[in-house]
């Protein structure tokens, strides 16, 4: 958007909404930021705005806390697209790469996890929809590709312990269900099949 008003292309701007929910947070960033550019335009605002933001939807006492909860996952999820983590993508190896990025995602998930807890119980539906649900099955999704390559690297090795990591690939999948159960039976189903769509070994047309 930003690009955009610089370029001076102000005359019209379309916006695909087919995925609006769950993206309903750079949705309304896009949004703002077309509404007024100025306000937004510094590299630094995205903080600010995901405060303001949180301040309208949650406890405006919490929102400086979601605020860069949401920031962080940002960040730990752009690491790499989440169709594109394969066991290999971090190194169970080297530089205990993966044992840090699953340190940094079970660390969202207790701070994403407390804020749930204190929200009153008509706020916590929007919250595990937008942040919650994001960040629990997101790191889940980690796991499942680095416990996989675990199992890969001490199955070569002739480790008994490959079936330890075996079971908790299988048992990390059936925690992915058992979210994406629970996004579709809250509010009494008001967002059934809405997260239906395959995400574990998911294969885009690009692949083809």
């Amino acid at each position: 958007m930003y690009q955009a008003v610089v370029r001076n292309a102000t005359e019209i701007w379309i916006v695909n909404v087919g995925d609006i929910k769950p993206l309903e947070i750079p949705i309304s960033h896009f949004l703002d930021l077309a509404y007024d550019i100025d306000a937004w335009k510094d590299v630094d605002s995205v903080p600010k705005w995901l405060e303001g933001w949180s301040a309208r939807q949650w406890e405006s006492s919490l929102s400086e806390e979601i605020g860069n909860l949401i920031d962080d996952y940002g960040r730990l999820s752009g690491i790499r697209k989440y169709e594109l983590i394969e066991p290999n993508s971090f190194s169970i190896l080297s530089y205990e790469e993966a044992d840090k990025i699953m340190a940094r995602w079970q660390d969202l998930a207790k701070r994403a996890q407390a804020l749930y807890d204190q929200l009153s119980e008509a706020q916590q539906p929007s919250f595990f929809e937008t942040v919650l649900h994001p960040v629990l099955a997101g790191g889940n999704m980690v796991d499942i590709q680095v416990s996989s390559a675990r199992n890969q690297i001490y199955a070569h090795q002739g480790r008994n312990s490959a079936n330890t990591w075996l079971q908790r690939v299988l048992q990390k999948m059936q925690v992915d269900h058992e979210l994406t159960d629970r996004f579709h039976k809250l509010l009494g189903g008001k967002w059934n099949h809405m997260m239906d769509q395959t995400h574990i070994n998911y294969m885009g047309y690009w692949y083809v």
